[in-house]
C-alpha cells in the first residue's frame, strides 16, 4: 500500500479553504446524525480524520470525541483546533489502523469517511 501521508502533510493547511471538502464533511455528518440518532452522549472515534471537519459538524450532537490521522500535518491543524476550542474537548489519539495500532479505550460510534481505501488489510 502507498504510504500517502506526505501527500497529506503537504496539503492539511490548506486543507480547509476548499468549499467542496467542507461540505462534504456537512453532508456525512448530517448523514451519520440523521443514521445513527445520537442522544449526545456517545463517545466518538473518528479514524483518518483529515482536519478534523466532520467530527467539527458532529460535535453539537454526540459526547466525548477523539480524532486520530497518521498525516502528522492533519493532526497539527487538528490540534490548532482543540486549541482554538473549534473542537472543544476533543482528544487526539495516535492510534493508527494501517499500522494496527488500535485504541485501549471503547467508543459507541466509530467514524471513518474516505480513508478506508488507505487500509490495505
Amino acid at each position: 500500500m502507498i504510504d500517502h501521508r506526505h501527500h497529506f502533510d503537504d496539503q492539511a493547511a490548506e486543507w480547509d479553504n476548499d468549499p467542496k471538502k467542507i461540505e462534504r464533511a456537512r453532508r456525512t455528518a448530517q448523514l451519520i446524525f440523521d443514521t445513527v440518532q445520537p442522544q449526545g452522549n456517545e463517545r466518538v472515534f473518528e479514524f483518518g480524520a483529515g482536519t478534523g471537519l466532520v467530527s467539527q459538524y458532529l460535535a453539537p450532537h454526540v459526547g466525548a470525541l477523539t480524532l486520530a490521522d497518521n498525516s502528522h500535518g492533519m493532526r497539527e491543524v487538528i490540534a490548532g483546533k482543540i486549541d482554538a476550542g473549534v473542537l472543544d474537548g476533543a482528544e487526539l489519539s495516535d492510534s493508527d489502523l494501517v499500522e494496527a495500532k488500535l485504541p485501549n479505550e471503547k467508543y459507541d460510534l466509530v467514524v471513518a469517511s474516505l480513508v478506508l481505501h488507505h487500509v490495505a488489510n
